[in-house]
């Protein structure tokens, strides 16, 4: 019998194979063949560890939450002088690992996105997400990298708004460049620590009062 490690591993590579599939073919694409040829397994390999495709999806859509938070947890933990810098960018689609994540997101919310527990659940991410920024923006504010005073809940909605429509710019291939889609979010992050528009993200100047 397999050993649950394994068992965990063969997990991962099936949900490899429906993330590509998806990415590439679209939702209606993904059958439990099709995805089994992908990942390289059997069909029956995928039906004994997912006993519906629902469960597989769901697997897939949650593998791809975890991955990115992971991210966040890494990029903070590299630089504790920039927390709420580096999240904004750390979750930005900027290398094909993360936009095949985030185009899988994206495709599981419109598809599933009506069913009430499924709704349920993405609500409760992305209050997930908020409350990481919110923390992160109080954080930032205690060690001086932003000015007191600042309407941190209403910063981090409007954050969190500005690197969802940099998300979708950044898939849909449009601004040209990494580095141009990533202006808006440096001038507001300028604009929100009082250092002048236009310093480089890791400027350590003072904020202004």
């Amino acid at each position: 019998m397999a050993s649950t490690a394994n068992r965990a591993e063969r997990r991962r590579q099936i949900a490899a194979g429906l993330l590509r599939v998806v990415v590439s073919e679209g939702m209606d694409a993904a059958s439990m063949r099709a995805v089994a040829t992908e990942a390289g397994v059997s069909l029956g390999m995928v039906q004994r560890l997912f006993e519906t495709k629902d469960e597989l999806l769901l697997f897939t859509y949650r593998a791809c939450i975890d991955a990115m938070a992971r991210r966040i947890t890494e990029a903070v933990e590299q630089r504790q002088q920039q927390p709420f810098l580096i999240l904004l960018r750390a979750a930005l689609p900027m290398d094909e690992e993360r936009r095949a994540d985030w185009r899988f997101i994206i495709a599981f919310g419109e598809r599933f996105g009506s069913r009430p527990e499924i709704a349920e659940m993405i609500a409760e991410d992305d209050a997930q997400s908020y409350r990481d920024m919110l923390a992160l923006l109080q954080a930032a504010e205690q060690i001086g990298q932003i000015p007191a005073g600042h309407d941190l809940e209403g910063a981090a909605r409007l954050l969190r708004l500005l690197s969802e429509g940099m998300t979708l710019s950044l898939l849909a291939g449009r601004d040209g460049s990494v580095a141009a889609a990533t202006r808006g979010l440096d001038t507001a992050l300028a604009l929100l620590r009082g250092v002048p528009v236009g310093a480089a993200p890791d400027d350590d100047t003072a904020p202004t009062e």
